[in-house]
């Protein structure tokens, strides 16, 4: 029985809403791998991937030893020299990844945790990566290196697309020059220009300033 225009065009939009829920929504894709292997005692839909391992993941790449990944739930986690190249400049290195591809968050633990953007290079032990905002967050002391520029702080997040670090309790930058001590600090990469909030200490060679 030919269908009718009506249903046809419901039709065509069921459609429709379902290519742009599955794009907005995509799968982690697995690009490579050695070793593929599913395994019941983790679930019918997970499966196992070790040696070489690279997913793909609208347009960022994740690199790793060893994977779980649920294709249910659409997320892996990665073992071992974990690394997310998420931009031409920007790379996220780790010892353990936990990513989700609905939310897009990135959940990067490890002994050293680096984040490397340029010439800058952000150290911690604990990062979230927020893809949908491209902000880097962590809350379990940090420092940044930039050229002649180092600082420290207990909490910060990173702003990538504006190449902004905002510090949080006990900032602390340290040039060749001079050391700064501030409860919070914007600082940007590009310009390497600091903004204080708040109280600073300035201390140049033997002297001690309070601004």
């Amino acid at each position: 029985m030919p269908m009718k225009l009506k249903e046809i065009l419901l039709l065509i939009t069921l459609l429709m809403t379902a290519g742009a829920y599955a794009q907005k929504n995509s799968i982690i894709r697995l690009e490579q791998g050695n070793d593929l292997k599913y395994d019941k005692m983790l679930g019918i839909s997970t499966y196992r991937v070790v040696g070489n391992v690279i997913f793909e993941h609208q347009g960022a790449f994740l690199y790793c030893d060893s994977a779980i990944m649920d294709e249910k739930t659409n997320n892996v986690i990665c073992f071992g020299h974990v690394r997310i190249k998420s931009s031409d400049t920007l790379n996220l290195y780790g010892d353990l990844l936990n990513y989700n591809g609905d939310t897009k968050i990135a959940d990067i633990t490890g002994k050293i945790v680096k984040l490397v953007d340029n010439e800058t290079t952000l150290t911690t032990d604990h990062l979230y990566f927020d893809r949908n905002t491209n902000i880097a967050k962590y809350e379990t002391e940090g420092k940044i290196r930039n050229k002649e520029n180092r600082l420290t702080s207990k909490k910060g997040y990173y702003h990538t697309d504006k190449k902004e670090f905002f510090f949080k309790d006990k900032v602390v930058l340290t040039n060749p020059e001079y050391v700064m001590n501030s409860d919070t600090l914007m600082y940007n990469t590009v310009s390497r220009t600091a903004f204080f909030y708040g109280p600073v200490h300035y201390q140049r060679k033997e002297k001690f300033y309070l601004l």
